[in-house]
């Protein structure tokens, strides 16, 4: 990640306390940087040299931020704000904006250890080291609205996306479909929202909070979409009525920077 005039960092913790970090600033930033490795599986294949690919998933990913505090006096009371913020004790956010480009970032990290303050040649240097099990970075929410199937979704991340799919109206059996995956509601809505979400996570189906998984009876029409990195034309519609579609999806990426 390349730092400069136009890069902010914020880091807030599970209590709400925050610490900024930015050139120029009283923390001021150096670098950061980002370890990021796949895992690949694969399996010997029979009568054939090498292996065969079977899967590959993202591993952790680790960051490390260093700098010094850019303030001659206070400096004690500043080592004692950072390592409160980055308190080991739950996770945090971490937000990356950049004012050039209007980019806005978001990660949740682990501080792997309370920050690494050293007091040298009277600069005092600072090492932040996390750890993201989620090794995503997460753009802001996009909505997407239309009445007309099918509806363009472009999905601005590098890596398939989960998305909440909103159909609204009167209608007898509504579905979404993206690709050859489709989610069709068993039964009828009447001026309400039946509300899809769809992420790598969990998947459920509900009516104004009331979940509804219980009328998607054919396990055919329960292949939960998610929106593929690049356009998606998401179909919707209803065996009767109408409706219209609302998407509301966060892009998420391998390498955001």
């Amino acid at each position: 990640m390349l730092i400069s005039k136009d890069v902010t960092l914020i880091y807030t913790n599970a209590a709400g306390q925050s610490l900024q970090m930015a050139l120029l600033s009283p923390y001021f930033p150096l670098d950061c940087t980002e370890q990021l490795q796949s895992n690949i599986s694969s399996e010997k294949g029979v009568n054939r040299d090498g292996e065969i690919f079977t899967n590959q998933a993202a591993d952790i990913r680790h960051i490390a931020i260093n700098g010094y505090f850019n303030m001659g006096t206070g400096r004690r009371a500043m080592e004692g704000v950072m390592k409160r913020v980055f308190s080991i004790s739950a996770a945090g956010t971490l937000e990356y904006h950049n004012t050039a480009d209007f980019k806005h970032y978001t990660i949740t990290a682990f501080p792997e250890t309370v920050p690494e303050v050293t007091w040298q040649n009277n600069q005092v240097e600072f090492a932040i080291n996390l750890t993201c099990l989620d090794p995503f970075w997460y753009g802001d929410e996009v909505t997407v609205t239309g009445s007309g199937s099918p509806l363009t979704v472009t999905n601005a991340g590098d890596i398939d996306a989960g998305a909440m799919f909103e159909l609204t109206g009167n209608a007898t059996n509504p579905y979404v479909k993206v690709g050859d995956k489709t989610v069709a509601y068993i039964g009828g809505i009447s001026g309400q929202t039946l509300r899809i979400t769809a992420t790598p996570e969990k998947s459920f189906v509900d009516i104004s909070g009331v979940n509804n998984m219980r009328y998607l009876t054919d396990p055919a029409r329960r292949a939960f979409p998610l929106l593929a990195a690049g356009q998606n034309s998401v179909a919707f519609g209803a065996d009767s009525g109408s409706v219209s579609l609302s998407v509301k999806y966060r892009p998420r990426y391998y390498g955001a920077f």
